[in-house]
């Protein structure tokens, strides 16, 4: 029975307070707020002594105190992090144009290893044995990668 009541008075302090809150304006909702937080804390509080489980707010004060600690240590790091200058977005990072002037047909075709006249499937084929060879992750340059790519576009385009 004792519980039963004091959900109901839970429950009534919750909608009183909402009831201010919503007819509140502008600096006084601010104040509402506060105090909804407030009471929440007190009711936690409260709640966790009749339980018999206040031992939990001295665990979780001291879980917060070790989080900002470790925050405080780590601060730094962070800082460096949020503020590290970021790509522009993905289309930046991975067109790297060879430096020079524009590729030719014949020249794309010679870096491709490609006949005259090849069809979308070759130009795709022959571009994608000569990118496993030449990517940077498996031990090639960007610039050459660069300049692959570029070959198939250049050949792409103007199929």
């Amino acid at each position: 029975m004792i519980r039963v009541l004091l959900i109901l008075i839970v429950l009534g302090a919750i909608f009183w307070w909402m009831h201010q809150y919503r007819s509140a304006s502008g600096e006084e909702k601010k104040q509402w707020r506060n105090k909804g937080l407030i009471g929440l804390l007190i009711g936690l509080v409260f709640l966790l002594a009749l339980t018999g489980r206040l031992h939990w707010i001295a665990a979780a004060i001291s879980g917060i105190f070790l989080l900002l600690r470790q925050l405080y240590r780590l601060w730094p790091a962070i800082k460096w992090w949020l503020e590290r200058e970021r790509p522009k977005g993905r289309a930046d990072r991975s067109r790297i144009r060879p430096r020079g002037r524009d590729m030719s047909r014949e020249e794309a075709l010679s870096v491709l290893g490609l006949r005259a006249n090849p069809d979308r499937e070759e130009i795709i084929l022959a571009h994608r044995r000569a990118i496993q060879q030449a990517h940077p992750d498996r031990g090639g340059s960007a610039e050459a990668a660069a300049r692959i790519n570029l070959a198939r576009d250049v050949l792409l385009k103007n199929e």
